[in-house]
């Protein structure tokens, strides 16, 4: 039998997987391009230096970096994601007001810099209030140009290395020595979860019973409209956490939120929240109410009763409200135009639904971040109503210092600024994990139930770390 004609198997002695990245190439790249911009007038005070980078992964780059300033961010709805390790300008210090004007001077210093420049940071909760020891190295607020970044977008990567020249050029080989040490490694961060030892909720279900209880007596006597109380829930695990491997595991259990990680110290700050504080893209402005909680249902059934119930009930359609107005007043002084969806519909989400509207505008012309900020943080959702006695109560009912937790975390660039409210969020420092979460109180709610609330929404990191409730 004749047999049919092949083509001789060709047998590759190429290892499998990415190619292996060319480090000399890069750092030469980078090297060359800082001693030319540094050797040269600029119109901007911030220059960014690009290159192309083989494939990497962010969390895996950002984890093997040895800066004190680094972090992670991923958008809600974009794709692609970004890690940011060292420090060319930091802006930081302590103060709302203070925090606020940093975001417009962080706007200024790129008035005139390559558009994919951008400024990542946040503040406090509480900007006024000074830290506890563990947030101390946050600081009141901090926004940080780093000095690498690297970013993933359509199948793209590109690394960057940002200046600034007014300090610079005066120091060229902190540059070259930060291009020399950056490591140029792209293994997948490690998802080697420990198991856990005890876990200590602030406050305990008493306390906290006894704090709903006096945020419901204020509510009651007409001092509050609402207040949202928060717990805290510490974790001691048998081995240290890696923080970045922790996000990375993270994400199929908090799909469509923001993700971030801020380092700061020996600890590092991360989060996976469903929640924008604002969009700016040019002088357009979206924000949105998200208010009003419900878990998901194990059965088709049950998810269905549990949307439909959350759409009716009137104490989430209450609490939602607050928010609603709340932002579309803050929008009317800052924006000529603005819009409100005409119903609340439903953001459903992995682990929960919440009820959600949208609030946009037109900005006005003499408005920057540093205002948008201060109109909006906090808002009702993580907060209260009305705000000063709402931040008299969380500071008075509260055990424990919330530190960025509920504050605005995000980016400003020339263009276009993005903050997330920073819930679903945990701080991490060797082998301790704190978890935050919180309930919105107003008229009708009860204890026990809202107690339920926070563990619910506690669901994606409870599941991966196999926490047992508090």
């Amino acid at each position: 039998m004749a047999m049919p004609h092949t083509e001789p198997l060709e047998i590759s002695s190429r290892p499998l997987g990415p190619p292996p990245v060319d480090r000399a190439r890069i750092r030469r790249a980078l090297r060359s391009l800082a001693l030319e911009a540094l050797g040269r007038a600029h119109p901007s005070e911030v220059v960014r230096l690009e290159v192309e980078a083989p494939p990497m992964r962010p969390l895996g780059w950002v984890r093997e970096q040895t800066a004190a300033h680094r972090g992670y961010w991923t958008g809600r709805e974009e794709p692609g994601e970004t890690a940011v390790a060292g420090a060319a300008f930091v802006l930081e210090g302590a103060g709302f007001e203070a925090g606020c004007a940093a975001a417009d001077r962080a706007h200024a210093l790129l008035a005139e810099a390559d558009g994919a420049a951008r400024f990542y940071g946040g503040m406090r909760f509480d900007p006024e209030t000074p830290p506890a020891p563990e947030w101390a190295a946050y600081g009141g607020y901090r926004f940080v140009l780093p000095r690498f970044e690297l970013r993933t977008h359509a199948g793209a990567t590109t690394l960057a290395c940002n200046l600034y020249l007014p300090e610079d050029r005066r120091r060229p080989e902190c540059v070259l020595g930060a291009i020399n040490a950056l490591s140029l490694e792209a293994r997948a961060p490690v998802v080697d979860l420990p198991e856990p030892l005890s876990r200590t909720a602030r406050p305990d279900a008493d306390a906290w019973n006894d704090a709903v209880g006096a945020a419901l007596e204020a509510i009651g006597a007409g001092t509050l409209e609402k207040v949202v109380l928060a717990r805290a829930a510490r974790v001691r695990f048998a081995r240290p956490l890696d923080a970045f491997g922790l996000l990375e595991a993270l994400a199929p259990h908090a799909p469509a939120t923001f993700r971030f990680a801020f380092a700061a110290g020996a600890s590092v700050f991360i989060g996976a929240s469903p929640e924008r504080l604002y969009r700016r893209s040019g002088r357009l402005l979206a924000s949105e109410a998200v208010a009003g909680t419900r878990p998901r249902g194990r059965f088709q059934r049950d998810d269905s009763r549990l949307a439909e119930e959350l759409l009716a009930s009137d104490k989430d359609l209450r609490e939602h409200g607050v928010v609603r107005d709340y932002l579309s007043a803050a929008l009317r002084t800052l924006c000529d135009l603005t819009q409100v969806d005409e119903e609340a519909r439903l953001m459903t989400l992995a682990h929960g639904r919440h009820l959600h509207t949208g609030v946009r505008g037109t900005l006005r012309a003499d408005v920057g971040d540093g205002a948008v900020l201060a109109a909006l943080h906090p808002t009702p959702a993580v907060g209260g109503f009305p705000r000063p006695a709402s931040l008299e109560a969380i500071r008075r009912l509260e055990p424990f210092d919330r530190g960025w937790y509920a504050g605005p975390v995000g980016w400003v660039g020339r263009e276009e600024a993005e903050f997330a409210v920073a819930i679903r969020s945990a701080r991490l420092q060797g082998a301790e994990m704190t978890l935050y979460s919180g309930a919105g109180i107003v008229e009708g709610s009860r204890p026990e139930a809202e107690w339920r609330e926070v563990e619910q929404k506690l669901g994606p990191y409870a599941a991966l770390l196999r926490l047992d409730a508090a």
